[in-house]
């Protein structure tokens, strides 16, 4: 968002999912937009959007949501790109771990012309522990269980998805 009002990223998408609605409302946006006024009539579980801004135009399109989130996403990107071709370059800010799925499918989905380039959210596993470092909250040396568990789901996911993207 800081690059776009800066001029340095001459527009935006986001993608904004069901659970994430309401915070979005409430940011400061550059151009208004109520995504939670345009979601009303549709069910809970088929949320999901991709807002756009470009200068003072924003335009907020429904994503039905699919059975693999991150593929269903990036396919609706594609889809996207497709339409709006003067678009050759994509910077995706996400979760660190959340990465890899991404880069996996954009690699397997998305037109070889467009360059693409990813970043770690300051939100991510990363950003939390240094936060929680300055704070001078103690971070253990070694991962506990619940991230030991949610490395194990990941994994997993990725190798779900490489065989769904391989053999699609």
């Amino acid at each position: 968002m800081e690059l776009f009002r800066q001029a340095l990223a001459p527009a935006i998408l986001f993608s904004v999912g069901r659970y994430e609605i309401r915070r979005f409302s409430k940011m400061a946006l550059p151009v208004p937009l109520d995504l939670l006024r345009l979601s009303k009539g549709i069910p809970p579980s088929q949320r999901h959007f991709f807002a756009f801004f470009q200068g003072k135009q924003a335009v907020a399109k429904h994503v039905p949501p699919g059975r693999f989130g991150t593929l269903t996403e990036i396919k609706a990107l594609a889809r996207w790109l497709t339409d709006h071709p003067e678009i050759r370059s994509v910077l995706v800010v996400s979760s660190a771990s959340h990465l890899r799925r991404i880069r996996m499918c954009c690699r397997f989905l998305l037109d070889p012309q467009v360059q693409m380039a990813f970043l770690a959210s300051s939100s991510s596993i990363a950003g939390a522990v240094a936060s929680a470092s300055n704070a001078g909250i103690p971070v253990p040396a070694e991962p506990d269980h619940a991230s030991v568990g949610a490395h194990l789901v990941e994994f997993f996911k990725l190798i779900v998805y490489w065989f769904l993207l391989r053999f699609r």
